[in-house]
């Protein structure tokens, strides 16, 4: 209630703290916050809105079910590209799973790197981001180009996402990202390719690439 109280009053902030109210209002998975979540998908800043539908994803409350549908009829034709697929998230959380909506969301993602290249880095994080919880399978070649993209917060989210779906084809890319300027991002790259190959062992980027050669990494 605290947390409702103080975004209330200031979610107009410009602060990273008000995303970050968000983002616990999803985790605490509180079902009386869900009414004020739904009153965020009418905000006029994307990150609100986008952050909102995330929140409402995770809570999956059934009672929002009618509002975030009503939100995705609204934007679906639209250019705001990360609220839609986290819209198609809350959706498929609140039920019932839909193969063919997991399917929509990787259809809305270029699979080359000049069309991501022109998509908005806030709409690339959140992609990324679904891409890891749902999981998206159809979204990996996708997912192996943002995992070498210039955001960090997008190749930290790409680079997990495909530990996550076990995506064996992204191992060279992976190895690439064992000299990544960002240490979170190497770290996230060698827990990627522990979950992909089952193997602790490696324990360098050097390490890694001799294991990749010996069975031929493609």
């Amino acid at each position: 209630a605290a947390i409702i109280q103080v975004l209330a009053k200031d979610k107009g902030s410009d602060g990273y703290w008000v995303i970050r109210c968000i983002d616990l209002l999803g985790q605490l998975g509180r079902t009386d916050s869900a009414a004020f979540l739904v009153t965020l998908l009418d905000d006029k800043r994307t990150e609100i809105r986008t952050r909102a539908a995330m929140a409402l994803a995770r809570m999956a409350a059934p009672s929002t079910r009618e509002s975030v549908q009503a939100a995705y009829d609204l934007a679906e034709d639209g250019p705001d590209l990360g609220f839609k697929i986290a819209l198609l998230y809350a959706i498929d959380r609140i039920g019932p799973f839909s193969v063919e909506r997991r399917k929509m969301v990787a259809g809305l993602l270029p699979q080359d790197k000049a069309g991501l290249g022109r998509i908005s880095p806030l709409h690339l994080i959140t992609a990324a981001e679904v891409a890891k919880e749902w999981p998206i399978p159809e979204a990996l070649p996708s997912l192996r180009i943002t995992a070498a993209h210039i955001g960090p917060f997008i190749r930290r989210n790409s680079i997990d996402a495909l530990g996550r779906l076990k995506d064996t084809g992204a191992i060279p890319v992976l190895i690439g990202r064992m000299k990544d300027d960002v240490p979170s991002i190497r770290k996230a790259a060698m827990n990627a390719l522990r979950a992909i190959t089952g193997n602790d062992l490696p324990r360098s980027e050097e390490d890694w690439i001799a294991w990749c050669e010996k069975r031929q990494c493609r």
